[in-house]
């Protein structure tokens, strides 16, 4: 039994370092990805108000990131993308998120024309399906090009979320404050492994026959 125990142990912890390091790396490599200034359509992915009504700084990154990508594309191809602000309206919020990004970009000199709110979501899954409804339903074509804007450390888990889903667009980063990134690179971690936990458990029941069988092998041996 102890022979079982510590071989299991070793082998799970191991397996979770893996997936921890696989994860980080990851997240940095899909970082560097530089999408080509040809979209139709940026969505913005909504994250909490403060007060209810106020884009907070991390929130905030992420509309910049997306003005940032809409006047570059404009500047360089002179080709004008739609920004959608997707975001709902969460229990403690007074206005849909999706709605108050749009103030503030309408703030940051915007052309209104050139913005749509998506207000229903609660979630990235959300954000994406209906975010995508809505592109449809604007542009009347299944092939618009599309770039979603998010922080950093979420833009892996999103673009896996867009591909699983059929929907074809990658990710851009914004900066994500310091004191922030470790407890959110934690959560991201957890939300992907959730995420693949078919696999994951086929993972572990397969270290937990090994370390049965390594068990059963010493006692056999003795």
């Amino acid at each position: 039994i102890q022979n079982f125990i510590t071989m299991f142990l070793t082998l799970f912890i191991f397996y979770i370092l893996l997936t921890v390091w696989n994860t980080m790396v990851s997240m940095i490599v899909y970082n560097l990805y530089f999408p080509k200034y040809d979209k139709d359509y940026i969505i913005v992915l909504g994250s909490g108000l403060i007060d209810g009504y106020k884009v907070g700084r991390l929130l905030g990154n992420r509309i910049n990131k997306g003005i940032e990508f809409y006047h570059l594309q404009l500047k360089k191809t002179a080709k004008h993308a739609k920004l959608i602000f997707s975001g709902g309206q969460g229990g403690d919020e007074k206005i849909p998120e999706g709605v108050a990004m749009k103030k503030y970009a309408l703030d940051q000199g915007v052309p209104e024309i050139d913005t749509l709110v998506e207000d229903k979501s609660i979630n990235t899954r959300q954000n994406l399906i209906f975010s995508d409804r809505i592109i449809k339903n604007d542009s009347g074509r299944d092939d618009s090009k599309i770039v979603f804007v998010t922080n950093n450390f979420h833009t892996l888990r999103g673009g896996i979320l867009a591909g699983k889903l059929g929907i074809p667009a990658t990710g851009i980063g914004a900066k994500t404050p310091f004191y922030y990134l470790p407890n959110a690179v934690i959560r991201e971690y957890l939300a992907l492994f959730v995420m693949h936990k078919r696999f994951h458990i086929a993972m572990m029941s397969l270290i937990f026959v090994v370390a049965l069988l390594a068990g059963a092998s010493s006692l056999i041996i003795k």
